[in-house]
């Protein structure tokens, strides 16, 4: 059983949910400040519980018995943390309340104040030609168990590669490791911030983006350039980078048929200027 706390509840009371045998998975809402007294003592099957930030005070044995549970998770805005006789490791930031708990109580703990990582993988989808692109993001936490909700992952796109944008403009959220994005004209930069359930946080940008639509300069030689049986080489340079050559056409005598081939006699050398 999955338990999810509903809004406007602040306090978890003492005692609120000992012996829930039941229980494997708790969310516990940014409302709640407080987690009483025994509140999840001897919740045997418990084996995952989220303890949001607002939370400020945990009280004596609130998860003593916990068996299942193979560690937990404590941010670093606790500032009263009763007796919470465990034998599991905390997890938590440097210099914060849990972590002088922890060591007061010679409680083993892991100390985690390492961004996690993203990938932004831009290179595997560019082309001139897609105007709307699917761009896979991945995130990966220091420690897997500290880990990074999908609901924190946001984007934003901006014309900046040197300055990270301000919170607020991260307002779009990274769906399925993927971001849909409609090209704009010009360079455009992707940011990506995240933060793991420590709140350790992390940002990256992407490679360029560009959506061009200027046609290139183009210079069109043919060697030989006068009549000939021979293969006929065509170079053409250009100011940037050509990404595909859709076809031409090219005018030649006809044969007596009124017809000409010319699949077998163009050989096409590109070059950029």
């Amino acid at each position: 059983m999955k338990l999810i706390i509903e809004d406007g509840v602040t306090n978890i009371g003492a005692h609120a949910f000992k012996g829930c045998s039941s229980l494997i998975d708790i969310e516990i809402p940014e409302g709640i400040t407080k987690i009483g007294w025994y509140a999840f003592e001897e919740c045997s099957s418990l084996a995952s519980i989220e303890i949001s930030e607002g939370v400020t005070e945990i009280g004596n044995y609130a998860f003593s018995g916990c068996n299942s549970l193979k560690a937990i998770l404590l941010r670093e805005n606790l500032i009263d943390i009763g007796n919470l006789s465990i034998d599991i490791p905390i997890y938590t930031k440097p210099n914060s309340m849990a972590h002088k708990y922890a060591e007061e109580n010679e409680q083993g703990y892991v100390l985690d104040e390492k961004e996690p990582d993203i990938k932004i993988l831009v290179d595997k989808v560019i082309t001139n030609k897609k105007q709307i692109l699917t761009i896979p993001v991945e995130v990966k936490d220091n420690y897997e168990i500290v880990g990074v909700k999908e609901e924190t992952i946001k984007y934003a796109i901006n014309d900046s590669n040197v300055q990270v944008p301000p919170d607020g403009e991260f307002t779009n959220n990274v769906i399925d490791g993927k971001i849909t994005y409609e090209m704009q004209e010009g360079k455009k930069y992707i940011w990506v911030m995240v933060e793991d359930n420590l709140g350790n946080r992390a940002t990256a940008i992407s490679e360029e983006i560009n959506l061009d639509t200027k046609a290139p300069e183009l210079e069109i030689t043919y060697t030989p350039s006068g009549k000939t049986t021979q293969n006929v080489i065509v170079t053409i340079r250009a100011n940037e980078e050509i990404q595909e050559i859709e076809g031409w056409t090219i005018s030649v005598d006809m044969n007596e048929n009124g017809k000409v081939d010319i699949s077998d006699l163009l050989l096409l050398k590109r070059e950029v200027a």
